[in-house]
């Protein structure tokens, strides 16, 4: 029997039976980790060891593994503990910002690409101004509307450049891409590359926007089980004054078992 029919037996039959008493226990005990991974979404656990430490740290401190499992890449499941402190408030406040800016700026880039006409600089003037077939007007984000140019208005481009104050250049230019085969060419060819632009940027920006997010609900979570951690460990370790106390008696009665002789 070949190696293809050895394998296809193991599919159909279920689990192989190793006769190695080591590499037995070795099988058991990674499908034991498997197991553990499983059940409690601890991917990042390296060994059986460490996840019976993890079990026994959860036992001693009282936790819950679901928030252990929150906490994220700020738990340290093979030792088990916190390296450092979780990020502080003031660090999550800018992962907070930093989020909805990614997720404004995909909002952004969704809308510019879907709803607005073709956006276009002007070389002489270096000013951008958004081109449709039949109208024209500075680009803007925000703000007052800039004044439009109308394509049935372009006989006359000094007028059109003293009522909307936009250089005569400019004016020309404008006109030409709206009013010429050429020019409504080129428009064409700018609001595919805008598009295009902007299919790229928006799930770019949306999948940084929801790491971030991530990244703060795991710190949130962190910062959590670290207080909790801290007020099981006051409570379970002995307070200072106890343990003085403790050492006086100790000491006490070593004097005591000595005898007046002191022998």
């Amino acid at each position: 029997m070949g190696d293809k029919e050895k394998f296809a037996e193991r599919l159909v039959l279920g689990k192989h039976e190793i006769k190695s008493p080591a590499l037995s226990a070795f099988a058991e005990q990674r499908d034991d980790l498997m197991h553990f991974r499983t059940l409690t979404s601890l991917k990042r656990v390296p060994t059986a060891v460490a996840a019976e430490r993890l079990v026994d740290w959860l036992k001693r401190f009282d936790i819950d593994v679901d928030l252990v499992a929150a906490a994220g890449e700020h738990f340290d499941l093979e030792a088990p503990g916190f390296t450092r402190p979780p990020p502080r408030p003031r660090a999550m406040l800018v992962m907070m910002l930093g989020a909805v800016i990614l997720f404004y700026g995909a909002l952004t880039a969704g809308l510019f690409g879907a709803l607005t006409p073709p956006v276009i600089q002007v070389k002489s003037s270096q000013i951008w101004y958004a081109v449709a077939n039949d109208r024209a007007t500075k680009f803007r984000i925000g703000g007052e509307p800039a004044p439009v140019i109308e394509s049935a208005n372009c006989g006359d481009a000094a007028a059109i450049a003293k009522t909307t104050l936009y250089p005569s250049h400019d004016v020309e230019v404008l006109c030409e891409l709206m009013s010429s085969d050429v020019g409504k060419s080129k428009l064409h060819g700018a609001q595919m590359g805008q598009m295009l632009l902007a299919a790229i940027a928006t799930p770019l920006l949306l999948f940084a926007g929801i790491r971030l997010f991530r990244s703060l609900r795991r710190a949130d979570k962190a910062n959590k089980l670290y207080r909790l951690v801290n007020q099981r460990r006051a409570a379970l370790d002995p307070k200072p004054e106890a343990v003085e106390k403790a050492a006086e008696g100790a000491g006490a009665g070593d004097d005591a078992a000595k005898g007046p002789s002191g022998q």
